[in-house]
C-alpha cells in the first residue's frame, strides 16, 4: 500500500546552538558599545555585525529550504497484508522536484505508537535537486487498525543554527491481521475436495458416499439399496447404510471489551483471543463447516460480522474483520454491564435456531455482575431456543519481563473469579492457554460433526 502527499504545514525555528550564537553576537555588540578603547570596540562591533549578518543569511537559506520541503513528495510503501508479530519492511520515497538541493536534512517517519521498530525510523541524508532518496526500516506490527502519521522532514543551515520543519503527506490507516496459531491435527485437515453438505462424514445414517454398515430390510426402504450379494448368502434382505455428509454451523465471537486490552503488549487477552478466533475459523472452515466470525468493538453499539462462509474464504474474511474492527482504546474505561449484556443478547439473532453454536471469547469486562446477568438474561434464553453457547476466557500470554509477568498474573486471577462465577451459574467455560482451548474446541466441533448434535455444554 502506498501513500503519496505534499507538505501540510511547517515552521522555521532557532536551535539551541542558534540561541547561543545570537546571545554571543548581542554580547559582543554590547561590549563594543561600552568599551572605551576605540580599536577594541570597533573589533567587537565588527564581530557582532558579522555574526548577525550570518544569522540573517542563514534565516534566508532556511526559509528557502522550508519552501522546498513544502513541495516535496513522499510515498510510503507498506506491504500487505500486515500480520501481527511478523517483521515488515517499510519503504519511504522522498522526491524533490525543485532546483534546490536539501543538505543537512533529517527524514523521520512516525509509525503507530504500538508498533515496535528495530531501529528508530530517522535518517540524516541529502535530498538532491530534481531527484529523491529512499529509506527503509523494519517494524513489528500489532493486531488491529492503526494510523500512520505524516513524515517529518527537518533541514538545518550549515552551522545548525536554524531549523526548518515540515510534515509531509497525510495520515495512513493500516490494518493488521492476527497470527493464526498451529491448528489441531485431525483427519482431512489438509486440502479437501468439497462435497454437497460438507467434507467430513458423520455417524448419522443417510444418503452419502461412504459405506457404513448393512442392516435388515424394513418396509419402505429404497429397493436400490438392497445388497443382493448378502441376500444370496443369508437369504435375508439387507440394505446398505452410508455415512451422511454433515456440516457444523459455528459463530465465533470476539468481545473486545476494554479490559481485554490490558496486560503486556503481545500477550494481552485481546491478542490471545483474536488468535484463537482465527485458529478456530481456520480449522472449521478448512474442514468444510459453515462459519461466521463476529466482533464486538470496544467502542460502538453494534456487532460486526461476516457472512456464512467455509474454506479459506472464511479465514480471509474473519482476519479482515478482526484487523479492521479492532481499535485500541486510548483509555481502558470499563463497559457498563447493561451495555455488555445488551450486545450479548444481539448475538442470538445471528444464530439460526437449533442449527448453530456460539463460541464467545470474552472476559465479561472482569465483572462478576456481568457474569451473573449473562447467565440469567442470555445463556438461559439460548438454551431454551436450542443454541449451544460456550464462553472462552483467554489467559494472558507468557512474558519474560518480571513486572509484566506480575501484571499478567493479576489479570489471570481476575479472570479466574469471573470463570468461577459463570461456572457456578451453570455456564460452560474454557479458561486456559489458546493452544489448549483450541484443541478442546476442535474436539467439540468433531463431536458435533460425527454425532449430528452438539454435546451438552454446562
Amino acid at each position: 500500500m502506498a501513500n503519496t502527499g505534499f507538505g501540510i504545514g511547517g515552521s522555521v525555528a532557532m536551535t539551541h546552538c542558534g540561541r547561543l550564537f545570537l546571545a554571543l553576537a548581542l554580547t559582543l555588540g554590547a561590549a563594543g558599545i561600552i568599551q572605551p578603547d576605540t580599536r577594541l570596540a570597533s573589533a567587537l562591533l565588527s564581530a557582532s555585525l558579522a555574526l548577525l549578518a550570518y544569522m540573517l543569511i542563514a534565516a534566508y537559506l532556511v526559509s528557502v529550504k522550508s519552501s522546498v520541503i513544502a513541495g516535496l513528495r513522499v510515498e510510503r510503501i507498506v506491504p500487505e497484508p500486515l500480520t501481527e508479530g511478523k517483521a515488515a519492511t517499510i519503504r519511504l520515497r522522498v522526491v524533490n522536484d525543485s532546483l534546490v538541493a536539501l543538505d543537512n536534512t533529517v527524514i523521520a517517519d512516525e509509525p503507530p505508537g504500538l508498533f515496535v521498530a528495530e531501529k528508530p525510523p530517522r535518517t540524516a541524508t541529502l535530498i538532491p535537486a530534481k531527484g529523491g532518496v529512499e529509506i527503509a526500516y523494519v517494524v513489528k506490527p500489532v493486531i488491529g487498525r492503526h494510523e500512520w502519521g505524516p513524515v517529518k522532514v527537518e533541514s538545518l543551515d550549515p552551522l545548525g543554527l536554524l531549523r526548518a520543519t515540515q510534515r509531509i503527506g497525510s495520515s495512513t490507516t493500516v490494518s493488521v491481521q492476527p497470527m493464526v496459531p498451529p491448528l489441531p491435527r485431525r483427519r482431512a485437515a489438509a486440502t479437501l475436495v468439497y462435497q454437497p453438505g460438507g467434507v467430513a462424514g458423520t455417524r448419522r445414517r443417510g444418503v452419502g458416499v461412504e459405506f457404513l454398515e448393512l442392516r435388515e430390510y424394513q418396509p419402505g426402504d429404497d429397493m436400490r439399496l438392497i445388497e443382493w450379494k448378502a441376500y444370496a448368502r443369508t437369504r435375508r434382505l439387507a440394505v446398505k447404510v452410508f455415512e451422511q455428509e454433515g456440516i457444523v454451523r459455528l459463530i465465533v465471537v470476539l468481545d473486545e471489551s476494554p479490559t481485554m486490552f490490558q496486560g503486556p503488549l503481545g500477550a494481552t487477552p485481546l491478542e490471545q483471543g483474536a488468535r484463537l478466533v482465527a485458529g478456530l475459523v481456520a480449522y472449521s472452515g478448512l474442514r468444510g463447516d459453515v462459519v461466521r466470525a463476529a466482533v464486538i468493538p470496544a467502542t460502538g453499539r453494534r456487532i460486526h460480522y461476516t457472512r456464512w462462509l467455509r474454506g479459506r474464504r472464511a479465514l480471509i474474511h474473519a482476519n479482515k474483520l478482526l484487523a479492521e474492527r479492532t481499535v485500541w482504546p486510548s483509555t481502558a474505561y470499563p463497559r457498563a454491564p447493561s451495555e455488555t449484556i445488551g450486545l450479548y443478547r444481539d448475538l442470538l439473532r445471528l444464530a439460526p435456531r437449533s442449527q448453530s453454536a456460539i463460541v464467545l471469547v470474552t472476559d465479561m469486562g472482569l465483572s462478576a455482575e456481568a457474569a451473573r446477568r449473562f447467565s440469567d438474561e442470555v445463556y438461559r434464553v439460548a438454551r431454551r431456543r436450542g443454541t449451544p453457547v460456550l464462553v472462552v476466557i483467554p489467559r494472558p500470554g507468557a512474558v519474560r519481563d518480571p513486572l509484566s509477568g506480575l501484571e499478567a498474573l493479576g489479570i489471570a486471577r481476575q479472570q479466574a473469579l469471573v470463570a468461577e462465577e459463570l461456572q457456578g451459574q451453570g455456564v460452560p467455560v474454557l479458561h486456559s492457554s489458546p493452544s489448549i482451548v483450541l484443541r478442546e474446541l476442535a474436539r467439540l466441533v468433531e463431536y458435533a460433526r460425527l454425532m449430528g448434535t452438539w454435546p451438552r455444554l454446562g
